[in-house]
Formats: structure tokens, C-alpha cells, sequence
């Protein structure tokens, strides 16, 4: 259940209509408070910002007020269309998802819905609910004062989305969210050695189960997991993670000893497991990378042609990639509160990280500056390796871009920062090899 809770939350927290959705209730009890406070009766002429005039004046202003707050929300909504159209087609359509988990859009486009909802149901009360003698400036006032704001509003909503589809904004935009998922995932180093994977396979090749839904694997609930192998005192070995596509009835994991596999127990196994028909960066450390790869591969297209942008990606992988070093791998191990092994899953590597964030980049851009500073990027690293797991995966990148470079720059000019960098680099690891052995 939770890991489904978690694949729904992320749903909900991209979903465009979540915020503007809570917006809209809270429109509906300013409405109520404010109908409820002209009802009480105000004296226009004590306070002096109140709206003064009749009711027939007050219906007219609000229904006004209504016309011109409907054209500027079709104008927003409109003006937000244009912006993820032109996201889709210049930096990626999975991209969108990250334009409308932004907040400020999603406040925004929810003050101006909140408004028409008040000022809806605020015109319907003074023209049903409102005699003559009673007060409406009140429901005026807030009415104004609601309106006024839209349009203020409207100049930093026209601001905020032209710089949302610049280059730069969407790639610290996705670079953000993939810190996050490094802080909520990745344990801070404590310099211990993490326990390797392994189950009790060397007399009993275990019973194979499968799932009977296809798609990708959102999250997994490890917790409920480990109580559901606890109570039939076994281990349960997943062949996936989060983020890999499954294909349903399948051979997607064992149960260790086989004979305490029961149907009963397959069934809890398939509750803790979300799939969904895309991706989700909830428990997915590679989503984010691929989001950024995608936008340099956009850049590098025929297209568009854009080796900047690309050369922006690579510099923030990097910054990423180097706080995933100063951290200690996930958990692919999960053992009950007895010390039992009971779930063992598929690792992440930093190998497989750095091949998700450099091998399409470098297959795709054989370009002299996007070598370049990759193998820059790559140096930086390698000063920063602490593990041996660390120093074979930057050798061998240095390796495949260095090769890349021999293959697509004829010029011995444009070669050489890229071998003085890769020489650079391979000294580090070097250093950092001889330091081990010593």
C-alpha cells in the first residue's frame, strides 16, 4: 500500500490541477466569509477602503469583474499551452511533467481559477441572498482586491514561464529534483563497507514468481516486504527495481527456500510493488539523469543544433555524479529487526550511473567541444574518487570518450586538450589505486 501511496503522490505532485484544485476550495469559504460578514451589516463610511455603492451597483461591478477574470484566465491557460508545446518540441516531451510540478505555475494558474470561483459565488449571493438594506461592501472589496491581484499576477506569470523554457532554468529545474532523489535515497558516507548481496541459492534454486500486471515498477515498499518474508520465513530475491520494465507473468524474482512459497505469500509480494505506465522519480535515481541526457540529446539534434545547452547538461551530471560519490550506495540488502536477510534487489551502481549519464551523450555527440568537456567533467571526478568501484567506472569513461575523440576529431589540434585532460585524469585514479594497495 505504501508504495503505491508514493507512485499516487508523485502522480498527484505533476499533476497541474492538484494546487489550483485546493485553491479553488479555499475561493469557496472566502466566499462564505465574505457573505457571511456583509450579512452581518458594515458601515461603508467607517472604513474607508471599503467598496461603497447599492446592491444593483455592487452586481454590476462583481459580473464585470467576472467577464474580464475569465478572459484573463483563458489568456494564462493559453499562454501555458504555448510554453509546454514548445518545451515538447525543443527540450523533450517527458519534460512537461517537470513544467507542471512547478509550483509557482500551478499557484498562479490557481489564483486566477480561485477568483471566478468567488466571484461566481459571490454574485449569485448578492443577487439572491442580499436585501437592499444590507451591507455589500465587503463581498465588493474582496472582489476588487482579488481582481487587482490577477492582474499583477499576470506580469510575473508571463515572466516566470519565459524563463521556465530557457535551457538553463529546465535543466537546474531537473537538476533539483534529481538532488533531491540522491538525498532521500543515498545514505551519507559513514566510510562502511555495504554488505553484499547474496541468498540462500546454493541448495535450492527457490520458487520463481511473476507479476501479473506489465509496465514500469514506480516503487517497491521494501518494509512490507521484509514483514511478509518474516511471516513466512524466507527471502525473497527481485530481479528489477525500480525504474525497469516489466513484462507481465514473467520470471521477475525468487522465494528462498521454495518450499515456503505459498500463494498467499505471492500475493503480499505483488502488493508492495507499484507498476504504472511510465516512469516515476520516486524511488528511480536514474530518471532524473535520463531527463537531463534527453535534453542534451535534443540539443546535439540536427534540428536544433545546440552544443551549449548540451555542454550545461554535462557540467550538471557531473555536479550530480560527484555527490553521489561522496555518498554511500543504496540499500540493495533489507533485513528484519532479527538480522535476518529477507528481500535482496537488484543493485545500483555507480558504473551503471555514470553509462546512464555519459554513453548517450557521447555516442550522439562526436563533437570536439562536447568530448572535451566531458573528459573535463571526468577529471574533476576522478580528483574526488574514494572507491575502487568509482575509479574502474571513471577509467573506463575516460577510455570511451578518449576513443570517441581518436574516431571523431581529425585535427591533432582539437585532440590535445582532450588527451591532456584524459592523462590528467588517469594520473588521479592512478594515484588514488596506489594509495589503496599501500
Amino acid at each position: 500500500m505504501f508504495a503505491r501511496l508514493q507512485a499516487l503522490w508523485e502522480q498527484i505532485n505533476t499533476g497541474l490541477w492538484f494546487v489550483p484544485g485546493l485553491m479553488l476550495l479555499g475561493a469557496l469559504l472566502l466566499a462564505w466569509l465574505s457573505m457571511a460578514v456583509s450579512l452581518a451589516g458594515f458601515d461603508p463610511d467607517s472604513l474607508w477602503w471599503l467598496s461603497s455603492g447599492d446592491r444593483e451597483s455592487v452586481a454590476a461591478l462583481l459580473s464585470t469583474l467576472l467577464t474580464s477574470m475569465i478572459t484573463l484566465a483563458t489568456l494564462a491557460i493559453s499562454i501555458t499551452m504555448v510554453v509546454l508545446t514548445l518545451a515538447a518540441g525543443q527540450l523533450g516531451p517527458r519534460l512537461i511533467r517537470s513544467f507542471m510540478a512547478d509550483k509557482s505555475t500551478q499557484f498562479m494558474l490557481g489564483f486566477f481559477l480561485a477568483t471566478i470561483v468567488y466571484l461566481v459565488v459571490v454574485l449569485r449571493g448578492v443577487n439572491a441572498d442580499l436585501g437592499r438594506e444590507e451591507s455589500h461592501h465587503v463581498v465588493a472589496t474582496v472582489g476588487a482586491a482579488l481582481s487587482l491581484g490577477c492582474v499583477v499576477l499576470l506580469l510575473f506569470f508571463v515572466h516566470h514561464l519565459g524563463r521556465s523554457i530557457v535551457a538553463d532554468t529546465v535543466i537546474e529545474r531537473v537538476g533539483r529534483q534529481l538532488d533531491a532523489t540522491i538525498e532521500e535515497m543515498l545514505p551519507k558516507s559513514e566510510n562502511t563497507p555495504s554488505e553484499p548481496a547474496s541468498h540462500s541459492s546454493s541448495h535450492d534454486d527457490g520458487a520463481v514468481f511473476s507479476l501479473v500486471r506489465g509496465g514500469y515498477v514506480q516503487a517497491v515498499d521494501h518494509d512490507a516486504l521484509v514483514e511478509c518474508a518474516k511471516d513466512f520465513q524466507c527471502q525473497v530475491l527481485l530481479d528489477f527495481r525500480p525504474g525497469h520494465f516489466l513484462i507481465p507473468h514473467g520470471a521477475h524474482g525468487r522465494v528462498y527456500p521454495a518450499s515456503n512459497c505459498s500463494e498467499k505469500l505471492i500475493q503480499g509480494v505483488r502488493n508492495a510493488i507499484a507498476v504504472g505506465g511510465q516512469r516515476s522519480a520516486a524511488q528511480d535515481l536514474e530518471y532524473a539523469i535520463r531527463q537531463l541526457v534527453e535534453v542534451a540529446l535534443r540539443a546535439l539534434s540536427p534540428g536544433i543544433n545546440d552544443p551549449f545547452t548540451a555542454i550545461v547538461v554535462i557540467d550538471r551530471l557531473g555536479l550530480c555524479l560527484a555527490e553521489i560519490m561522496r555518498r554511500d550506495p543504496p540499500k540493495a540488502i533489507w533485513q528484519d529487526d532479527e538480522g535476518c536477510t529477507r528481500v535482496v534487489g537488484q543493485p545500483i551502481t555507480f558504473a551503471g550511473l555514470t553509462d546512464a549519464a555519459f554513453n548517450q551523450i557521447r555516442q550522439s555527440g562526436g563533437r570536439p567541444a562536447i568530448l572535451i568537456q566531458m573528459m573535463a567533467i571526468l577529471k574533476q571526478l576522478a580528483e574526488q574518487a574514494r572507491t575502487e568501484e568509482h575509479r574502474q567506472a571513471l577509467d573506463e569513461q575516460v577510455g570511451l570518450v578518449l576513443d570517441a575523440g581518436e574516431r571523431c576529431i581529425a585535427a591533432a589540434y582539437d585532440r590535445r586538450p582532450l588527451e591532456t585532460r584524459a592523462a590528467e585524469a588517469r594520473r588521479h585514479l592512478a594515484a588514488m589505486e596506489h594509495a589503496a594497495r599501500s
